[in-house]
């Protein structure tokens, strides 16, 4: 069996991802970020850009 962190170093996408998990993409898409962030922690949690809230933009 491949491990999802092997699966999308191949070109595995959330699709494919979630269609083994049995899960949405979306679903797929969180269940990747907790994974990558167990897996490579030292990775920096990226936050949406909300630059946009604070009027300047």
């Amino acid at each position: 069996m491949t491990t999802p962190s092997r699966a999308v170093e191949k070109g595995a996408s959330l699709a494919d991802l979630g269609r083994a998990w049995r899960v949405s993409r979306q679903g797929a898409r969180h269940r990747w970020n907790v994974l990558k962030h167990r897996i490579y922690p030292d990775i920096p949690r990226q936050r949406p850009d909300t630059h946009y809230l604070n009027g300047s933009g």
